[in-house]
């Protein structure tokens, strides 16, 4: 740590945990954290302790309720900040092993309904014994904190003296300008019109690009990933036009409050985990029925809000909206216009604005009303 300049350290089955203020252990002393001891790293202040090392004996159940542990002290740091790092013993072909077994699938459903992001880049073995190698070392992050990671990389050249390599990467104190680019760019997925796709074009465009792009024997999980992208958008351009308008984006109403979006995210993470992994789900749709309580509630208070505003303010937009309905365009003579409007100021309690044009007259047969133009007010 001394020589790579390195702030935080994550040790797994340490010989001990010192007593020291830069040492936090969990509570077997299995798992430390130690940061650094230069003047310009922060201090380590603990805020949650459990249990951080599993074995790879116990049961499959077993390692789903340390999970469901280890989810309930990530959702209980209000940051959303976190970092997960540790020997999973977990394998799965979403972090470059060959195959997915039952724990893999498990973290995988895990990390999903918790919101987590993979940080493990590559198909490089992190654990390297006699009898073969495999991933299980692996790094999560919620988004606002995987914007900012960047050269994640498994150090094959260093010797740690363990079966387990070292696993290292940075954290800035903003986002990566190039990851949030990358971001924006594979947000803007294209579409095509389906209604128009030409299915005998869409099999011989597949089978030319079979053809032409023959799969790699061995090749990273980024790279085969961005090949079966690329031969998609092809088969699809070849087969059917694309869309080339964009839908606006949509506004947002205005009863929507910052209390309304952390339920809704609550109610989405609740579905998700309901939805990918039903055996681990104790819920009873309580985050659905407190949105659906609150967004009722906001939508009364914002109508109680506008009508009040409608009230303090008669002439302004409510005099304005009347104006345009067809009911006012109708009215036959100026009596009836003055009437209509006296009732509409609350009994004439509030009297016409000065500014505004005289009443209108009536011209011609139809009974149409015309308004003369006056200062800026038409």
């Amino acid at each position: 740590m001394a020589q790579w300049s390195i702030g935080v350290a994550v040790v797994a089955e340490p010989y001990s945990v010192p007593p020291r203020p830069n040492w936090m252990g969990d509570w077997d002393g299995s798992v430390a954290v130690v940061g650094s001891t230069t003047a310009h790293s922060p201090p380590l202040s603990l805020r949650d302790k459990g249990t951080g090392y599993f074995s790879p004996n116990r049961s499959l159940i077993d390692f789903e309720v340390f999970l469901t542990s280890l989810e309930t002290s990530i959702r209980r740091l209000a940051s959303g900040h976190v970092l997960v790092l540790g020997d999973f013993n977990a394998k799965s072909i979403a972090w470059g092993s060959p195959r997915t077994d039952a724990r893999g699938e498990a973290v995988e459903e895990w990390a999903a309904s918790v919101g987590l992001c993979l940080l493990n880049r590559g198909s490089t073995n992190t654990c390297v014994r006699q009898q073969g190698g495999s991933i299980v070392d692996l790094s999560f992050a919620t988004p606002a904190l995987a914007a900012r990671v960047r050269n994640w990389r498994v150090l094959e050249e260093v010797e740690t003296l363990s079966d387990h390599l070292y696993i290292r990467f940075e954290l800035s104190r903003t986002q990566d300008s190039s990851r949030g680019h990358v971001a924006r760019r594979l947000s803007r997925f294209p579409r095509w019109a389906v209604a128009r796709l030409n299915r005998d074009l869409l099999e011989e465009a597949a089978i030319i690009h079979s053809w032409l792009s023959p799969q790699a024997p061995t090749e990273e999980v980024d790279v085969g990933a961005g090949r079966f992208r690329d031969a998609i958008t092809h088969v699809c351009d070849a087969a059917m036009p694309r869309v080339r308008g964009r839908r606006p984006p949509r506004k947002e109403v205005y009863w929507w409050s910052q209390e309304l979006a952390d339920l809704r995210a609550a109610c989405t993470r609740a579905r998700r985990s309901y939805t990918r992994s039903r055996r681990r789900h104790r819920g009873d749709g309580e985050e659905d029925r407190l949105l659906k309580l609150a967004i009722s509630r906001a939508k009364e208070e914002k109508r109680q809000e506008m009508l009040e505003g409608l009230n303090r303010d008669p002439w302004g937009r409510p005099y304005r909206a009347v104006r345009r309905a067809p009911s006012l365009r109708r009215l036959s003579s100026p009596a009836s216009c003055e009437k209509w409007l006296r009732a509409f100021s609350h009994n004439g309690r509030n009297t016409l604005p000065r500014r505004w044009p005289p009443w209108p007259e009536t011209t011609g047969s139809t009974g149409r009303i015309m308004f003369r133009p006056s200062g800026n007010r038409r």
